[in-house]
């Protein structure tokens, strides 16, 4: 059985406000959310007659409600608390962040002491400060994975990087280096993935040239975080969209329009295509 154990700084952080491009006000988003709504709407409606309705894979038969489903985890969870806006670039709120929502509502759990303490129990070692300190406190599947480990199961580390400057920040290393001591402690491979093709997508200011460049540069203080160079893998989507391909394919087959407009990465009627596809 093939396991991952996927460490990411959005994950643990929930941004990267210096790399994303600004979504739109709260204004813009409700206006966007009504256009959605309507369009929908009319859709579901009296515009498809019954000949290009014949041409459309599946139409929905019941109307849409009249708000649009929210694109991001959003203020009004419970009455009297402030307003949130999150999604994995941008942290908007007017007071301090609900974490027990976001936990929730991305589907995790907390890391709790009882877990710290079974992973101690096997491994033999004192937890990784990031954990003890709560630095990482949600997670999806680390108990099964520590149940495989503790059956002698193997597993991978997956973690990336999106390039978009010449170094990583202190905010992009603390995932690196809590990957690093997840490598030591459990003695396992790890994957790295250099996202440029990403980055070219979300960055209108960038060139696709630029963003192979800066990969290369972004993988040398990666590397100089002291990983395992037997046990390591860094490889660029550009470099290896030839074996990436076909996993992308089953990908794209497997989801639909209306589970990325309602998920929580934040996508308006100005987004590119390009963007829905990757």
């Amino acid at each position: 059985m093939e396991v991952v154990l996927k460490c990411t700084s959005k994950f643990a952080v929930f941004s990267e406000p210096s790399e994303v491009v600004v979504p739109p006000s709260t204004s813009a988003r409700a206006m966007e959310a009504e256009r959605g709504s309507n369009l929908s709407r009319s859709i579901n409606g009296s515009v498809l007659s019954s000949e290009n309705a014949n041409s459309v894979d599946s139409v929905e038969e019941t109307a849409a409600p009249d708000t649009a489903a929210p694109d991001t985890v959003a203020e009004g969870v419970e009455e009297g608390k402030p307003a949130q806006f999150i999604d994995p670039w941008t942290v908007e709120s007017e007071g301090a962040i609900d974490y027990d929502y976001l936990i929730n509502e991305f589907g995790c759990q907390k890391i709790d002491q009882s877990i710290l303490d079974r992973m101690e129990r096997l491994t033999g070692k004192k937890v990784h400060r990031f954990l003890r300190r709560g630095i990482f406190f949600s997670h999806r599947d680390l108990t099964q994975l520590l149940d495989l480990y503790e059956a002698g199961q193997k597993f991978y580390l997956y973690t990336g990087r999106g390039p978009a400057s010449e170094a990583l920040h202190f905010g992009h290393l603390i995932p690196f280096h809590f990957t690093k001591w997840l490598q030591e402690t459990f003695d396992c491979p790890l994957v790295i993935q250099l996202t440029e093709d990403e980055k070219f997508l979300f960055k209108p200011d960038l060139k696709l040239e630029e963003c192979h460049r800066l990969a290369f540069e972004n993988a040398k203080d990666i590397i100089a975080c002291g990983f395992d160079p037997k046990k390591t893998f860094i490889f660029t989507d550009l470099d290896y969209i030839q074996h990436l391909y076909p996993t992308i394919l089953k990908i794209q087959k497997a989801t639909t329009y209306n589970q990325v407009r309602t998920s929580t990465l934040s996508f308006y009627f100005e987004t590119p295509l390009t963007l829905f596809v990757h």
